[in-house]
């Protein structure tokens, strides 16, 4: 590779604007799936930034139906609340459940630094051509929020109806939609049941 196709790549590199940065990890931007897109003016912020009508309601639902089912001591968030592990590593989260005990300061306006008892993702938001694969992204961002003390992170994905259970220590299961899983003691979800009795299904 040139010398000048390197300062191009940096160009651009600098060109992003930070609005299009969706996480960081160890101090590396990742990008919002779409922001290609953003930078070329085929598409808006606005068409890449949200979730698609299936995502929202599977976030709607699944959040809906864990604050129900757990007593008023939790705090269940969701919208790509913000997780801070460390200098330069800035996360999203769709659902995550914290223990009100834990947030120290809830008129902060920071992002969340201290561990969930439990995250919960829908599909990829992210640009992940940094990473070899999708599903290594999946395992770099779920492997450092295991290390961050979180000790269950659940990912659903919607064009292949599926979730991966992964806890610190353990085997990661995957299983259908139709499948029961625990969230937390005590706490289990069909997933595939939870959203034909809310319709979406």
């Amino acid at each position: 590779m040139n010398m000048a196709s390197v300062t191009e790549k940096k160009r651009r590199k600098q060109a992003v604007p930070s609005f299009l940065v969706y996480e960081e990890m160890d101090g590396k931007p990742i990008y919002r799936k779409g922001y290609r897109e953003v930078l070329a003016k085929t598409k808006t912020f606005e068409e890449i930034m949200g979730s698609s009508v299936l995502q929202a309601l599977i976030i709607s639902a699944v959040a809906g139906y864990i604050k129900q089912q757990l007593p008023k001591k939790y705090a269940v968030v969701f919208g790509e609340a913000g997780l801070h592990l460390a200098k330069g590593s800035n996360l999203a989260n769709d659902i995550a459940v914290y223990e009100k005990k834990d947030i120290l300061n809830p008129l902060s306006e920071n992002y969340f630094n201290v561990a969930a008892q439990l995250v919960i993702e829908v599909d990829i938001k992210a640009e992940t051509g940094q990473f070899a694969t999708e599903n290594d992204y999946i395992f770099e961002k779920t492997t450092k929020m295991l290390n961050f003390g979180i000790p269950k992170v659940i990912w659903i994905t919607t064009q292949s109806r599926k979730l991966m259970v992964a806890g610190p220590g353990k085997d990661w299961i995957v299983a259908d939609w139709s499948r029961e899983v625990e969230l937390m003691e005590g706490l289990r979800l069909n997933l595939e049941e939870l959203l034909k009795e809310e319709g979406v299904l």
